[in-house]
């Protein structure tokens, strides 16, 4: 962990901020492995690491967009971030990609979501936090609704994936609703 400066701590990972030295081979493979990005909403994908850096380097500083480390290897295995955070309405929302593949089913996406989730709810004094899922994403879904998401909507063919337009799933985790079940 010499090197790297942890923005927050769980029993496996280190959730460190994203920055330029993130700005690598495998993290522009990840982005262009259909795999991985098969249910993002990545928009532009850079063809470059010249375009990777100027996206990185594009990040809103109010945004929480973190590098997942793993402890044991010591290894980048994907991103997670709260952006459009709203101070006024309380708001904000999530997002997350594990883009090494050896890493999935090891429940790191959970550990990381609960991690900064509390962060947001506690510290930042986050009112409500919401994403968007493809409905075709069963894994996220259920994940997601363990973790204590409700669903608060479906919009109806909203986003182009896999060659069809598919829903998004919007739904929405309270903080009243996190503290009371910690």
């Amino acid at each position: 962990m010499s090197e790297l400066n942890p923005f927050l701590e769980t029993e496996r990972l280190y959730l460190e901020k994203l920055s330029l030295k993130h700005c690598q081979n495998y993290y522009l493979n990840w982005l262009h492995d259909q795999d991985v990005n098969q249910f993002l909403e990545t928009g532009h994908i850079p063809n470059d690491l010249t375009q990777l850096e100027n996206f990185i380097k594009s990040i809103n500083p109010s945004e929480i967009f973190l590098a997942i480390y793993t402890k044991e290897e010591n290894k980048h295995i994907g991103n997670i971030r709260i952006h459009s955070i709203n101070t006024k309405h309380g708001l904000a929302e999530y997002g997350i990609m594990i883009g090494d593949k050896e890493s999935w089913g090891n429940g790191y996406a959970k550990e990381a979501t609960v991690n900064l989730l509390d962060h947001c709810f506690k510290k930042l004094n986050i009112r409500k936090t919401t994403l968007g899922v493809v409905e075709d994403n069963v894994g996220a879904l259920k994940m997601y609704e363990k973790i204590g998401f409700i669903k608060e909507g479906t919009l109806v063919n909203h986003c182009f994936y896999n060659g069809a337009y598919k829903n998004i799933v919007r739904m929405a985790l309270f903080q009243t609703d996190w503290l009371n079940e910690k």
